[in-house]
């Protein structure tokens, strides 16, 4: 069946408002949005399209606010959609900075984790440094690599900054490598991991692979894992 053709359209709440007009036009915005396990990776959004909140005053409107409606189903609709039509990064910072200190809470939200991932999306990466600080501190990657909803923010850093930012982050992900790649959610962040990781940290993840692959052959998850090592590693590596 198509999305559109489901009668619960709950899987669209966190879309703005102009998109919510009909199920097909749903369908369509979807169709221009490239998910990864429900990790947004890019957004277009209709040139033709009016803005609804006006010139710059989304982040005037939603000054004090920001945090409170990140965790509503419609209060994180607009919370996106002023990120993403503020006039420059100023505007995005300005919004962003309630934020700090509440990514963990926001990231296992079902709908906190929507504007994460816009910020991720939108903003440039040397202004997303907190984000990695606040998830990666003590033993909190153990869980939240796994997590339905957090793992999403993972995929989004890995692919998003530059290697050098997420060294750490990677390092402590590949510590988890095989509880990561036999899990449900964990597995996709490893599946990123095998697309966007270069130099030392790559040859170990390859390592890692090799190490353990009659392991992950003989589990469903794991077999996802390996399919992803092929399509991505290089010659050398699928030879093996």
């Amino acid at each position: 069946r198509r999305v559109c053709d489901y009668p619960d359209k709950s899987w669209a709440t966190h879309m703005p408002a102009r998109f919510q007009e009909n199920a097909e036009t749903r369908a369509r915005v979807l169709g221009r949005t490239s998910v990864d396990c429900g990790c947004i990776t890019s957004i277009t959004l209709p040139a033709e399209a009016p803005s609804s909140l006006g010139d710059g005053g989304g982040v005037t409107n939603l000054t004090g606010r920001v945090l409170s409606l990140s965790k509503e189903a419609q209060g994180c609709r607009k919370v996106q959609q002023a990120l993403t039509e503020a006039r420059d990064n100023e505007e995005r910072r300005a919004l962003v900075e309630e934020l700090h200190g509440h990514i963990q809470k926001l990231s296992r939200s079902p709908h906190g984790n929507h504007v994460v991932q816009q910020c991720i999306v939108i903003m440039p990466p040397r202004s997303l440094q907190f984000i990695i600080t606040e998830i990666t501190g003590g033993d909190k990657m153990r869980t939240f690599a796994r997590h339905k909803y957090a793992c999403r923010i993972v995929q989004s850093l890995v692919e998003r900054c530059p290697p050098e930012q997420v060294y750490d982050l990677v390092d402590l992900l590949l510590e988890e490598f095989l509880e990561l790649a036999k899990h449900g959610y964990g597995r996709f962040v490893v599946e990123k991991l095998l697309r966007h990781v270069v130099g030392k940290q790559r040859i170990r993840l390859n390592q890692l692979v090799e190490q353990h692959v009659l392991e992950l052959a003989l589990h469903q998850n794991g077999c996802a894992v390996l399919c992803a090592a092929l399509e991505y590693g290089d010659l050398v590596d699928r030879g093996r």
